[in-house]
């Protein structure tokens, strides 16, 4: 971990300036900087690219059609040159982010989910707003 970082879905882990999980467990009292809520909602309005890390640990519940929503809300919290340490069980393509590693955690109880561990960085300015108003001028300039 470089820099400021934001640790979201980190249950009991302290690492992170910042750290969101939905349920706040005992050892998070031990360190400032946890935000009990939902990191949709916690992270919907706060300013793009203040991190130079953050990590995600896996929401093994997420609907399929909400992993675009997660990858992108995640990358725009990410500074330019910073990264993304993203613990799921898929591999995103990021938009202005790159691929750097990643890694295979594999479960000692046979049968069970691995963890794909993928280290991102941004390589090019852009967040959600702004990504989505390029797609629209472009379509624009095509229709006339």
């Amino acid at each position: 971990m470089k820099g400021h970082t934001l640790h979201c879905c980190c249950g009991n882990s302290l690492l992170g300036d910042v750290r969101i999980d939905i349920e706040k467990q005992p050892d998070q009292d031990t360190k400032d900087g946890f935000i009990q809520g939902d990191i949709f909602e916690v992270l919907e309005d706060k300013n793009y690219g203040q991190y130079d890390t953050v990590i995600c640990d896996p929401l093994w519940h997420l609907p399929y059609q909400k992993r675009p929503a997660l990858a992108f809300l995640l990358r725009d919290q990410v500074k330019l040159g910073g990264r993304l340490v993203l613990n799921a069980l898929w591999i995103p393509t990021i938009k202005t982010m790159e691929l750097r590693e990643i890694y295979v955690g594999k479960n000692s109880m046979a049968w069970r989910n691995v963890s794909l561990i993928m280290v991102y960085e941004k390589t090019e300015e852009g967040n959600s707003e702004t990504i989505l108003k390029e797609k629209e001028s472009r379509q624009r300039k095509r229709k006339e």
